[in-house]
């Protein structure tokens, strides 16, 4: 039940002081910070009427706190979602009923912020995005902001929510000034009972020191112990710019389409609800990075190069790398889900023979990956033009690596070929077959990991070669197609010299006629750009403008 209000002025006074005592002289610490109760008439945005109760606080530093605190989304933030009705009411009625000390809203100094970034970006790849960081916070103090809110930013709505209207006082109400409240809206209230409510005060946690930005990190994962984040989410809310953007990645429809039930159905570490998309994403990065120096690295997912990945001040990862990979990342997703999990057509059988896992996003990756650039199993670049039919050719080498005779030894396929042949091949002889001859590096085996480090790279080399097999027999022709390399400034002029030692011109005229670029350029002779024709000079010569765009139209 609450008291009376004017018996708790005296003590909130006391505590809403800003004023912190002297550090341990024997102890270093990376972080200060100070608890106090704030009382709702400093945090709140007050009325006219609430105005006038409460003027003598103006010179407060705390007042009309909630006008001084900013959410910004690249800090420690989880992604708001705002609580249910029922979950927001029964919030309320417990804090108003005494249970008002549980847990801290948490306020970090941007003045401070400010100061860690600076140090920071002196030890930062990317400083581009510090600098707008920067430039953001600076902005906010010009507005008047002076603390970032890390923690309570549910609470914080619930109060915002309340204040505004938007929500009205909970059933079950604890009596105030011996009036029942219960049910009513803010402004229904008449000014005690809001008087009585606004000095009932909230700790308020303030941060005005730490060392680095992971700091903040650390501080909101000690604020949530309790609530069961996996290694990802305390990992997800780190302030980089790699971080936030990967963290938009949860929030994709055609993502959490792709991840929920009915198609990979991803649950445990990869479940939507647990920043699963996000933490497949920060693993396939890696693979992404490192595939331009060592495929064999393909497999290193080791936590603490997530950990290290993620942060601020991470060498991994620039703003154009991370907006590259986002971009492979969906197209890559985006075919996967338009053309083999949420097919109109796959809802017409119930037959669940085409795998739908977790491993068969990675795999589909992996090999488009292995496609897109070059690697040292692969020195050419592929384009699909026609992801659906792309999408059909794997789907059908996928059912054939996961078939059963395809895991079996050669002298396990000739004795499933001579029980196939009698008619006696039953689930009786496959499990037999299966046990006796299975070998240990089959594709099932792969797919589990078995235990060897290289498991994703030889996955990456089978289906990259069953690939291959179609692309070189011609059978993805107006499907697949490679790339070419664009020609460099230097090699085009000495195409151009070339010309001129080789002219058989009469006079200067026709010379420079025939090196003018707006009649002829440089173009393939032999093997087009389109069809993988290499930029070289047995390749290239001069040629006329208009007939080669339209050569290279009709490639």
């Amino acid at each position: 039940m609450i008291s009376c209000y004017s018996t708790k002025i005296n003590n909130n006074n006391k505590e809403a002081g800003m004023s912190q005592k002297k550090s341990n002289p024997f102890i270093q610490k990376r972080v200060e910070e100070k608890t106090i109760d704030v009382p709702f008439y400093l945090y709140k945005t007050l009325d006219s009427q609430e105005e006038k109760v409460f003027e003598a606080f103006k010179s407060k530093p705390q007042y009309n706190l909630s006008s001084q605190i900013v959410i910004d989304r690249r800090y420690a933030q989880r992604l708001l979602t705002l609580w249910s009705e029922d979950k927001r009411q029964t919030y309320l009625r417990d804090f108003f009923d005494g249970f008002d000390k549980i847990n801290a809203f948490v306020c970090v100094s941007i003045h401070r912020a400010i100061e860690v970034l600076e140090s920071t970006k002196l030890r930062a790849k990317d400083k581009s995005t510090i600098n707008t960081f920067i430039a953001d916070l600076r902005g906010e103090i010009d507005n008047g902001k002076n603390w970032l809110l890390i923690n309570g930013q549910h609470r914080d709505k619930i109060f915002q929510r309340l204040w505004t209207n938007e929500d009205s006082i909970p059933t079950k109400f604890p009596i105030v000034n011996q009036r029942d409240i219960a049910g009513k809206y803010w402004s229904d209230l008449n000014i005690d009972s809001r008087v009585a409510l606004l000095h009932v005060s909230h700790p308020i946690t303030f941060v005005t020191k730490f060392t680095n930005m992971s700091d903040l990190v650390q501080i909101v994962n000690l604020h949530n112990e309790g609530s069961e984040w996996n290694p990802h989410e305390k990992r997800s809310i780190e302030p980089s710019y790699f971080m936030q953007e990967l963290r938009k990645l949860d929030h994709n429809d055609m993502l959490k389409t792709l991840f929920g039930k009915g198609n990979l159905n991803a649950t445990g570490i990869y479940s939507p609800s647990k920043k699963g998309i996000s933490f497949l994403a920060t693993q396939l990065y890696l693979m992404w990075k490192n595939s331009k120096n060592d495929w064999n690295k393909f497999y290193s997912m080791s936590s603490n190069e997530l950990e290290d990945l993620v942060k601020i001040e991470s060498e991994d990862w620039t703003k154009n790398s991370t907006d590259e990979f986002i971009s492979f990342f969906i197209k890559v997703a985006n075919e996967l889900n338009s053309f083999y999990f949420s097919h109109p057509s796959r809802k017409k059988t119930t037959k669940k023979v085409i795998r739908h896992k977790i491993t068969s996003f990675r795999n589909y990756f992996v090999l488009r990956l292995i496609m897109d650039r070059k690697t040292n199993i692969n020195d050419i670049v592929y384009k699909v033009e026609n992801p659906e039919k792309f999408v059909l050719t794997y789907l059908k080498h996928e059912s054939k690596r996961l078939y059963d005779r395809e895991q079996l030894t050669d002298d396990g396929k000739k004795k499933w070929d001579k029980l196939e042949k009698k008619g006696t091949l039953d689930k009786h002889n496959i499990k037999e077959l299966m046990k006796d001859y299975k070998r240990s590096e089959c594709y099932t085996e792969l797919l589990r990991g078995s235990g060897r480090d290289d498991y994703i790279f030889q996955i990456g080399q089978l289906t990259f070669d069953d690939f291959k097999d179609d692309f070189d027999n011609g059978k993805l022709r107006g499907i697949v197609r490679t790339r070419g390399e664009n020609v460099s400034k230097d090699v085009k002029d000495l195409v151009y010299q070339r010309a001129i030692m080789d002219s058989e011109s009469d006079s200067i005229e026709e010379l420079y006629n025939s090196i003018d670029t707006k009649v002829n350029e440089v173009i393939h002779t032999k093997t087009p750009q389109a069809k993988g024709g290499t930029p070289t000079l047995d390749n290239l010569g001069l040629g006329d403008v208009s007939t080669n765009r339209r050569q290279q139209d009709k490639h």
